[in-house]
């Protein structure tokens, strides 16, 4: 159950934004300038792909997702009903009006912006949880929701999550593509640095898969407070697991955390899944945070954005050992180059 800083309980504001293929990664990219980092984008057409591979997960979608077109893509955000969250919302009201006149052809959507009713803690989290069950990413793992029952294989790692108001739930092809990479280069792995962490999840599942300890970021409190959470119900050691709130592009910190030794340490892994202009930014700062023979795997990134985050990650040193695409999204796993 979540509180404001003084508390309170809080309602909720659900907002979607209908795009197409092509505005995803825009439309993200600009809320994140809005100060909005949560978002969570559902391809339309991708998730009728995935349901027809999958027909035990039809509870996933809602009414709204599976009546929109063929090739809508909805971006979802949540705002607190109070006037920050209501300040925020006009901040990216204006930035899609912006963003529409920059389109007048339509080629990114219709760019609408809708708004659920408001909901509180308890309603959003009932609401949720009737259409997230577990089910598999890559070889091993699998994602189970902790009010679900799962009978596992013995091979299975089941990370378990109760991801409360932020995303990070492994739906997205974008998470599925980093927990694949996770599965070949975290057993034996030493340090892993996740940025821009949500739920956890990327950085949990490297310490179930083989990392032996992993720090996590996040410029939302709240997802730091969640992925401290569900390293617990995994049965993660504190020791091995550090969660921090802040901004690792401008060095800044949420209340009295020091961010320095995030900054100075070194990783043998580190993960970005958020989108293609702030992976590029992060090129020059991961570079100097990877240890000799770390990699660096980014992800959020559609697969038109490929070429600019690959010269990017070229440009701070890095060589491109691996491009995995699944479905218009992509995700680079790239290391340093030798000197």
């Amino acid at each position: 159950m979540c509180y404001n800083a003084v508390g309170e309980f809080m309602d909720w504001i659900e907002a979607r934004i209908r795009t197409n293929e092509y505005g995803g990664d825009l439309v993200a990219a600009m809320l994140l300038d809005c100060g909005i980092e949560g978002t969570e984008i559902v391809d339309n057409t991708e998730m009728r792909r995935f349901l027809e591979a999958n027909p035990l997960n039809w509870d996933y979608v809602d009414e709204e997702l599976m009546s929109a077109e063929a090739g809508d893509v909805i971006v979802k955000f949540y705002v607190q009903d109070d006037g920050y969250g209501h300040e925020t919302l006009r901040a990216a009201d204006d930035a899609l009006g912006r963003l529409r006149s920059q389109n007048p052809e339509g080629g990114l959507g219709d760019l609408g912006l809708s708004f659920s009713d408001k909901m509180d803690d308890d309603v959003w989290l009932s609401h949720w949880r009737k259409h997230y069950k577990p089910f598999r990413i890559g070889k091993s793992v699998v994602i189970k929701p902790t009010w679900e029952d799962y009978e596992a294989e013995p091979s299975d790692v089941v990370f378990c999550i109760e991801p409360g108001h932020v995303f990070g739930t492994g739906l997205h092809q974008s998470t599925r593509l980093v927990v694949e990479t996770l599965e070949e280069v975290s057993p034996g792995a030493g340090r892993m640095l996740d940025i821009g962490c949500g739920s956890g999840i990327l950085s949990i599942i490297g310490l179930m898969l083989g990392a032996k300890e992993a720090v996590a970021i996040d410029i939302d409190p709240t997802a730091a407070q969640i992925a401290r959470e569900n390293a617990g119900l995994n049965g993660i050691e504190p020791g091995r697991y550090r969660v921090f709130a802040g901004n690792v592009l401008d060095n800044t910190s949420v209340g009295c955390q020091d961010l320095s030794e995030v900054l100075a340490g070194k990783y043998d892994i580190v993960t970005a899944n958020i989108v293609a202009d702030v992976v590029i930014a992060l090129a020059p700062v991961v570079s100097d945070m990877l240890s000799e023979r770390g990699v660096f795997v980014s992800s959020g990134i559609i697969s038109e954005r490929v070429p600019d985050v690959s010269a990017a990650l070229g440009e701070h040193g890095f060589k491109i050992d691996k491009i995995l695409e699944e479905d218009g999204w992509a995700a680079i796993m790239a290391s340093l180059q030798e000197v």
